[in-house]
């Protein structure tokens, strides 16, 4: 047998010796592909190598009944052999022996344990052609199951992240029409808020103008102690005669105490007379600064002849609560501008900075800021 050429299963070049020759089909095959193991193959006489038939010839024999096949014994022999026995008994009979396939199988001895382990190991070390194209063959079965477990996944990712934005999609589209809903409905209320601003602008400019009406006829007297048993009446028609303006009972409608705006303060609550008419306020409202200036002291409880600790009476208008927080504000202010004359007339407050100027008439706080 020569030492060249390439292997028939594994196209490999063969570098030894250590290789069977098919009978049938002339080709080379290394002990891997032939399944032969090297203990085997040295076993092997020259007469069952020539009579070897490789994997791919054996496939393509003819089956045959084998009813009348004798039953082997542990020594077998190979289908050579017979061959030539047979042959040689056919000569010494002289008859003609009708000649048979070329294609003989080579019947090798039962395999051993040893002989099927270094087989196993023959074929699956590393540098074994059937062990690699195994490892290539699982390989390309995983990157195929991998590949499409993979796709499979992406698929799924596709469709429901396809969904998810399709969902975002729609609950963006509804909000965004919520969104200019409420944006219309906002401007809607944003132009009440103005109306309503303007409306209750109005309405306080006109509730103010009542109130002022309304309270023209009363005077607001502060400092007079409060008693069990006191006759306001009696007190005021004393007030009346200090100041050298008498009134008549038909001119008083009322007279009576009213709650403080201040609980806890413990000054006495002040007394609302409440009159006929506004030129009768006017007359007594002048009578009293009249006689502030030209007595020694103001007006106080001494006047009256009141028992008691000396007070100040202070006699004014009865104004709104708002005029009397305006008041008091620009009271402040004008203490700290340096503004000698602040006073309130017919429930407007005004604001004079020295003698002989031009009153200024103070609406509301923003009047203030401007105040110069």
């Amino acid at each position: 047998m020569s030492s060249t050429g390439k292997c028939a299963g594994c196209q490999n070049k063969i570098t030894n010796r250590q290789f069977m020759c098919c009978c049938s089909c002339k080709l080379k095959y290394d002990l891997d592909c032939a399944t032969i193991s090297e203990k085997t193959f040295i076993s092997l006489d020259k007469e069952r190598k020539a009579v070897w038939i490789c994997h791919a010839c054996k496939n393509r024999q003819p089956k045959s009944d084998n009813q009348n096949t004798p039953i082997r014994g542990n020594t077998m022999y190979s289908e050579g052999c017979m061959e030539k026995e047979t042959e040689e008994l056919a000569s010494n009979l002289n008859v003609k022996v009708r000649a048979k396939s070329n294609r003989r199988e080579v019947s090798l001895l039962p395999a051993t344990i040893e002989e099927i382990g270094d087989l196993l190991d023959n074929k699956l070390s590393d540098t074994s052609p059937i062990f690699r194209k195994l490892r290539l063959t699982i390989l390309e079965d995983i990157k195929t199951i991998i590949s499409q477990e993979i796709n499979l996944a992406l698929n799924e990712f596709k469709t429901e992240l396809t969904q998810a934005t399709d969902f975002l999609a729609a609950e963006q589209a509804d909000l965004k029409v919520k969104v200019e809903q409420k944006d219309k409905e906002i401007k809607d209320l944003q132009t009440q808020t103005l109306k309503l601003k303007k409306e209750v602008y109005t309405l306080h400019g006109r509730l103010s103008t009542i109130e002022k009406i309304s309270r023209d006829n009363n005077l607001e007297i502060n400092g007079i102690q409060e008693k069990a048993s006191e006759d306001l009446f009696g007190l005021f028609h004393n007030l009346c005669n200090t100041i050298n303006s008498p009134i008549a009972d038909s001119d008083i409608r009322a007279c009576r105490r009213v709650a403080k705006m201040d609980q806890s303060s413990s000054r006495p609550r002040s007394v609302l007379v409440t009159l006929t008419s506004p030129r009768i306020r006017d007359r007594i409202l002048e009578a009293v600064n009249k006689f502030n200036k030209t007595q020694s002291g103001k007006l106080n409880s001494k006047h009256l002849n009141i028992d008691g600790a000396t007070n100040k009476i202070y006699v004014s208008e009865h104004i709104s609560p708002d005029c009397k927080a305006l008041f008091r504000e620009a009271r402040r202010v004008g203490k700290e501008k340096n503004f000698k004359f602040i006073w309130v007339k017919r429930g407007n407050v005004y604001a004079r900075k020295v003698e002989g100027a031009t009153p200024v008439l103070i609406k509301n706080i923003d009047c203030l800021v401007n105040l110069v």
